[in-house]
């Protein structure tokens, strides 16, 4: 990737990368951690664009809510900031189409257990602000470093986490002398017993990330997991100044 220093590009094209160095990439000395910790942006970032692209959120509120926290912030230190949404199958296609261009968003909410790894030599290195948060907030926990990291370098910041358990009845377990279901294999054979009788398991199976997860855990039951994290990861460029 060529350096952002020697490349020939467009005025809104040089505020995106000069964004990306200061608060993506760490080239200004962890700009992006400071700039978290004041709610301001450093006086470099002022006057630069930067372009956000979300998944359309299953409670409209939300997006809402954020549009607006995030027109409010640029308008507060001197950053356009725009906002796309779409839904969420969707955005893997516009991952790949926009890295294949090497144009398009900044930051993007990938919604994906596997996006970053994929396209990592097209994201910028986060490794100074994931070490940042992690010292002030305490550490992150192991899973959130299985979803982002690559050769030792962070190039995502995951932003939460859940835990999807199986749930069941105790009552219905009591009164068939079901065993606690904390193996793949008492699963099922409570799923075996308990649907003649009125009480079938339930498993997700539609066109979603968590239905995705759903699948995942069981076929891989008996070989290999897949864990369900989200990360966002702030996008870099063939003409970056971040690079990989």
């Amino acid at each position: 990737m060529t350096n952002a220093r020697s490349a020939k590009a467009s005025l809104s094209a040089i505020n995106r990368r000069r964004f990306l160095a200061s608060a993506g990439a760490g080239v200004a000395g962890g700009a992006l951690s400071t700039m978290l910790d004041t709610r301001q942006a450093p006086a470099q970032l002022k006057g630069t664009t930067l372009r956000i692209l979300q998944w359309s959120h299953f409670i409209p509120a939300y997006d809402t809510w954020y549009d607006k926290f995030a027109v409010d912030w640029g308008e507060k230190n001197g950053v356009k900031v725009r906002v796309d949404h779409i839904p969420h199958l969707e955005i893997p296609a516009r991952m790949a189409a926009e890295y294949a261009a090497g144009a398009g968003h900044d930051i993007i909410y990938n919604g994906s257990s596997i996006l970053t790894r994929l396209y990592y030599k097209n994201l910028v290195d986060l490794t100074d602000v994931a070490d940042a948060a992690a010292k002030k907030y305490g550490g992150w926990i192991p899973a959130a470093k299985s979803l982002v990291e690559v050769e030792g370098r962070w190039f995502g910041l995951p932003i939460f986490y859940i835990l999807a358990p199986m749930l069941y009845r105790k009552d219905l377990f009591d009164a068939n002398n079901l065993k606690y279901p904390d193996t793949w294999e008492l699963a099922r054979v409570a799923a075996r017993t308990l649907k003649p009788k009125g009480h079938p398991t339930g498993i997700a199976l539609s066109q979603c990330n968590d239905a995705t997860s759903s699948g995942a855990r069981c076929s891989g039951a008996s070989a290999g997991r897949r864990p369900r994290r989200r990360a966002i990861s702030p996008r870099s460029t063939p003409r970056s100044c971040a690079s990989s």
